[in-house]
């Protein structure tokens, strides 16, 4: 009976069924889930920081003809490969 009350407040009317779209989820299942996607975060994150120490080292070698290619200043290119790989 009071399945039937909750559904009666879900739903904008009582005759219909709620959206297939509505789904309970148990705590225990977002417990569950909750570290696989914290682990996923963590991996892009440490990709993305991989990548950065990659092309910051590879824009500390570039030559004056390599940098006019892509439109920056030596000055410019020292900070950027000077930058720790945390930063964006």
């Amino acid at each position: 009976m009071a399945m039937l009350d909750l559904r009666s407040r879900l739903a904008p009317n009582p005759s219909r069924p709620l959206a297939p779209d509505f789904i309970a989820v148990s705590p225990r299942y977002v417990s569950v889930l909750a570290p696989r996607r914290s682990w996923a975060r963590l991996a892009a994150c440490i990709a993305e920081w991989k990548n950065r120490a990659r092309s910051r080292s590879e824009l500390g070698t570039f030559d004056e003809r390599d940098l006019a290619d892509i439109g920056q200043a030596r000055a410019d290119a020292f900070v950027e490969a000077r930058k720790p790989f945390w930063k964006a």
